[in-house]
């Protein structure tokens, strides 16, 4: 089931915002939240891929411009198998978290769903997992391990005010590294990227036809538009992907003060924003 469609099937059934849920709806509430969670770690992995294969498409212009045999390193992608599978380690303990949560609202699991939270507190502070994380995260999910823990002997609602405040650190320092400010971001990269292929565009290729026809001329500064429009897709799609992970943050915040109109409409905006950013990447192809 689609987060929009989860949406519509609890709109009608959800209480009034602020009032404290009901079990099911609570379950509800966090089931959305897992299904935004899902949808963004899926914006992650096109978002990668659509990065590695720019870079490869410059990586071989490259190597023709400079007549260079091919090598593993020449071609080497920039988002790694170790970076996305830590990226995809992260999203695994945010599931992980939720599902406890989840558990928490049904009575006859709620034993061992105490037992699985803590143990899922402990993990997150632990160094062995941390190695297995997103560079620069440590301290985020170490301090959310901590909340966790700390709170994995209450009701899920009151687990999720417990945490919620280093939720919002965590997801929201993933979203900074996404496309936040500096040059170290994926957003930075890309930029970077691009502005190599733009400028051997404009010095190399229009360079060679400077001279040529009004036609010859009239394609290169085509390729160059293009090529504007690939770069602007994906900066959009990292926007967008950073953009769903504060909106995560904001719907669990909604969730643990019982605001469950404001859950669902910012799971809904992950959904928008995903269709959005696989139909700008589509446009520029």
């Amino acid at each position: 089931m689609t987060a929009r469609s989860m949406i519509l099937t609890l709109a009608v059934s959800l209480p009034l915002a602020g009032c404290a849920p009901s079990a099911p709806a609570l379950s509800g509430n966090i089931g959305a939240i897992r299904s935004g969670a899902a949808q963004t770690r899926t914006e992650s992995a096109g978002a990668f891929a659509a990065i590695n294969t720019t870079g490869r498409d410059s990586a071989i212009e490259g190597l023709l411009d400079d007549n260079a045999a091919p090598s593993d390193d020449a071609l080497a992608p920039l988002i790694t198998r170790d970076t996305a599978a830590r990226w995809n380690a992260a999203f695994d303990q945010i599931d992980a978290y939720l599902a406890g949560l989840q558990d928490l609202t049904d009575t006859h699991r709620s034993d061992e769903a105490y037992a699985r939270l803590a143990g899922i507190g402990s993990a997150l502070q632990s160094g062995v997992l941390h190695a297995r994380l997103p560079r620069d995260s440590s301290s985020a999910f170490t301090a959310f391990g901590a909340a966790i823990q700390a709170g994995a002997e209450r009701k899920a609602q009151s687990i999720m005010r417990e945490t919620d405040p280093a939720f919002q650190l965590l997801v929201r320092g993933m979203g900074d590294l996404v496309a936040g400010p500096g040059r170290g971001t994926l957003s930075g990269i890309v930029e970077s990227q691009w502005r190599e292929r733009l400028d051997g565009i404009a010095a190399d290729e229009y360079g060679n036809v400077k001279q040529g026809t009004r036609d010859q001329r009239r394609a290169v500064i085509i390729d160059y538009g293009k090529a504007l429009d690939a770069r602007d897709a994906q900066l959009y799609a990292l926007a967008s992907l950073r953009d769903s992970l504060f909106a995560l943050a904001e719907a669990h915040g909604a969730a643990a003060k019982s605001r469950d109109g404001a859950t669902l409409y910012w799971i809904e905006q992950i959904d928008q924003r995903l269709a959005k950013a696989r139909a700008s990447v589509q446009e520029a192809r």
